[in-house]
């Protein structure tokens, strides 16, 4: 994690120098000038270690919790830098309505019962990047997908989109398409495959 910027360290610093642990002396007549100076330096740790650990509970990985990466004072996106990870998984979730949101999900399953017209929502900030997979399929007939207005195709797979609208028949097949999105409005589409 890095170190938090000089403003967080001069006001949130926990003192162990100015705390003194000889004091009271046994046996003598003590000076409550020093159970004051203690007092005030217990005090101030306190609350500099109150003020951490709210840091720490706004900024920092929970498990129990969704987390965000987003730097509210900046409105920026903290990264992760040189993460290595076991076990990764993505998030899946049903197209229930016509919009893809590219912060809801990774990979998006819609099975049609009749024509669709999808947009999209959330893309990525500029200097961003997102890609998802959506997989389609037919119940009861051949139906269109209308792609998100603007998409630009793979000419490679120029048999799938016609003018931005990919039929789809009821033949027990899995058509999947990957959308990315870079960050500056511009939405690109290419077709993976069928799969039965």
């Amino acid at each position: 994690m890095p170190n938090p910027d000089a403003n967080f360290l001069d006001d949130k610093v926990i003192n162990v120098s100015d705390l003194d642990t000889e004091y009271p002396v046994p046996g003598q007549d003590n000076d409550s000038q020093g159970f004051r100076d203690n007092f005030t330096v217990i005090n101030d740790n306190a609350l500099a270690t109150k003020a951490r650990l709210e840091d720490l509970e706004a900024k920092t990985v929970r498990i129990d919790n969704n987390n965000t990466f987003s730097d509210q004072s900046t409105g920026g996106t903290a990264r992760l830098i040189n993460a290595t990870m076991t076990g990764e998984r993505r998030v899946r979730a049903p197209l229930d309505n016509n919009i893809i949101d590219f912060d809801e999900a990774n990979y998006f399953t819609l099975s049609l019962t009749g024509p669709i017209s999808l947009i999209t929502q959330n893309l990525p900030d500029n200097g961003y990047f997102k890609s998802i997979i959506v997989r389609v399929s037919s119940n009861g007939g051949t139906f269109d997908v209308t792609w998100p207005a603007g998409l630009k195709f793979d000419d490679a797979n120029s048999g799938f989109w016609n003018n931005g609208i990919s039929s789809i028949p009821d033949d027990n097949a899995e058509y999947f398409v990957e959308l990315l999105a870079d960050g500056d409005a511009d939405l690109y589409g290419r077709y993976l495959g069928k799969f039965v």
